[in-house]
């Protein structure tokens, strides 16, 4: 909800994600109202076994329900909480809070580096270390420490396995984390300080417009998302261009006919590694 800013809105629509768990859940129907406008309401949908859950928390806050009706599968609930317009919430200005994610904390030894992650729901990697994630792990091995520094871009980072693992490796600077979605943003972000890293070198980019860094990136960690392959698109590759130079390295971790379509792509690259 603080991503909005300071809009209050009218109506919030959701499909509530019944899979990231009950305590996250109940942080969005219960902080939803507090992002509406006077006389605003949330209007959302739910699987049917957790209605009576849904009636429970709307209870806890005293919400007024002017609308149910429950099908075969789902239910769906219109809602609103009395206020004033004396009584308009203030929007919090801090980030989005990752707490009712975070379901487990999973302690990681690779070689040298050992460290612990907290490891949240609705992203891979939740209690076992994806393929992906390892193999780009074993390219990092290959590299020299020099290599893992300065300016860090990590396209889509996950749970944070890998900035943490550069961060115990390697020598970052900075690190910019990116892509599009914000709970893997965060996580990353809040694995990266809760292991040592400097809170104010760490960048969020919640987009795929890389050139808006301004910043030329000495490593560049690209594993794309497989719903959405974004690194074959033009305009990612044009974004791409703008922040590198003859010193930049490229690791990309994705199927293999998604590399050949990005080295068609980007005829000019070198091709240092290529490990199957």
């Amino acid at each position: 909800f603080p991503e909005t800013g300071s809009i209050l809105f009218d109506l919030i629509v959701s499909n509530l994600p019944a899979k990231a768990g009950l305590p996250v859940l109940e942080y969005i129907i219960t902080n939803a109202p507090e992002y509406l406008k006077h006389r605003g309401s949330c209007a959302f949908v739910i699987v049917k076994p957790l209605k009576d859950f849904f009636y429970e928390v709307l209870n806890g806050i005293n919400a007024d329900i002017t609308f149910t009706r429950h099908g075969k599968e789902h239910s769906v609930f219109i809602y609103t909480v009395s206020k004033t317009e004396k009584e308009k919430p203030a929007i919090r200005s801090e980030p989005p809070r990752i707490t009712p994610y975070i379901r487990k904390n999973r302690n990681v030894k690779r070689g040298t580096a050992v460290f612990t992650l907290n490891t949240v729901y609705g992203l891979s990697g939740f209690d076992t270390m994806d393929y992906t994630t390892s193999l780009t792990m074993t390219i990092l091995d290959s590299l020299n420490r020099e290599n893992i520094s300065g300016n860090i871009l990590i396209n889509n980072p996950g749970q944070g396995y890998l900035p943490v693992y550069m961060h115990k490796t390697g020598c970052p600077a900075v690190f910019v984390l990116a892509g599009r979605d914000l709970l893997s943003l965060k996580i990353s972000r809040l694995n990266l300080i809760n292991n040592g890293f400097e809170k104010d070198n760490i960048i969020i980019s919640h987009t795929h417009k890389l050139y808006d860094l301004r910043k030329m990136c000495n490593l560049i960690v690209i594993q794309p998302y497989e719903s959405s392959p974004v690194i074959c698109e033009d305009f990612f590759i044009d974004n791409l261009i703008k922040i590198t130079d003859s010193k930049t390295l490229i690791i990309i971790s994705a199927r293999s006919y998604l590399v050949s379509r990005f080295l068609k792509k980007i005829k000019k690259l070198s091709i240092l590694k290529n490990r199957k």
